[in-house]
């Protein structure tokens, strides 16, 4: 059998990834729903949010330049 090209296991590892990741946030919300009251569900969405909004802009959206 043929080894697969580098681009082809790339793409075959990152789509199996992502699906894999999508599963386990769908079982993870599921839980959470069930889980917890309205308001605690509220808080860590809220958290979740913040959360995901300081990492964008800790890796994309705030740039430093140095000057020499």
């Amino acid at each position: 059998m043929k080894r697969l090209s580098r681009f082809k296991r790339g793409f075959v590892s990152t789509f199996a990834l992502d699906i894999v990741a999508r599963g386990m946030s769908a079982l993870t919300l599921d839980l959470l729903l069930r889980a917890l009251d309205v308001e605690d569900f509220a808080f860590i969405v809220l958290l979740f949010n913040v959360g995901r909004f300081l990492g964008s802009a800790a890796t994309g959206g705030i740039r430093l330049r140095y000057t020499r």
